[in-house]
């Protein structure tokens, strides 16, 4: 890196399981073979909110610490992140698969319709993902209706920051359909009635208020 003249930086804060909280940094450049390095510089755990002046003091240390020359950085589009570089002067570039994401899901938000499906679909999941027994009786039930390589699969959970994590999400009860249905109208006690009306109401509700041929 002493050698370019100029380096790109991403950066982007996060919360651990844990909850704590850290900040990444990551350089970008061209080596004078021309080849592309990206490189670490830094995870670090961070004391107190991730507000504009704490990301701005952190960035400065790493500049410091790396002797890095003039700095052009891709961050999300957060109003902390634009703050800090407002501090700094430095040049910044929003990051584009961020913007996409935000238009996606205030598309989604548009269609009081889509966002019903969705939000069944994300409760159903949670449902699944809380309760071994229906998880298990849905495996169960997989084995039974579906071809094998659908067999085994999880419900997913998606994402807030990935658009693309939310069709994921609905895709896989679409998948698993014969097997969800076959539980949820199951009589036998495999289920308690109170799971079991758990999932009739995310399942019927869900179904019932949207054409899934479209």
């Amino acid at each position: 890196m002493k050698s370019c003249k100029n380096v790109s930086i991403t950066h982007d804060g996060w919360t651990s399981c844990n909850t704590e909280s850290y900040i990444y940094v990551t350089a970008h450049f061209i080596t004078n073979q021309w080849e592309l390095v990206n490189a670490v510089l830094q995870t670090k755990k961070v004391e107190g909110s991730h507000t504009g002046e704490n990301i701005a003091n952190a960035l400065k240390e790493v500049k410091e610490n790396w002797s890095l020359p003039d700095i052009i950085a891709v961050t999300d589009n957060a109003a902390n992140e634009k703050k800090a570089f407002q501090i700094l002067n430095w040049i910044r570039f929003g990051c584009y698969g961020h913007r996409i994401n935000l238009v996606v899901k205030n598309a989604l938000s548009v269609s009081k319709e889509i966002s019903h499906v969705i939000a069944k679909g994300r409760k159903l999941v949670t449902f699944f993902h809380q309760s071994t027994s229906a998880n298990d009786s849905l495996m169960a039930k997989q084995k039974l209706l579906l071809q094998e390589e659908f067999v085994g699969h999880k419900l997913i959970m998606d994402v807030p920051t990935r658009w693309n994590s939310t069709v994921a999400m609905l895709r896989r009860p679409l998948k698993q359909t014969p097997a969800i249905l076959a539980l949820a109208t199951d009589s036998s006690e495999t289920l308690s009635k109170t799971a079991l009306a758990t999932v009739k109401g995310y399942v019927f509700q869900t179904w019932g208020n949207c054409n899934c041929n479209r």
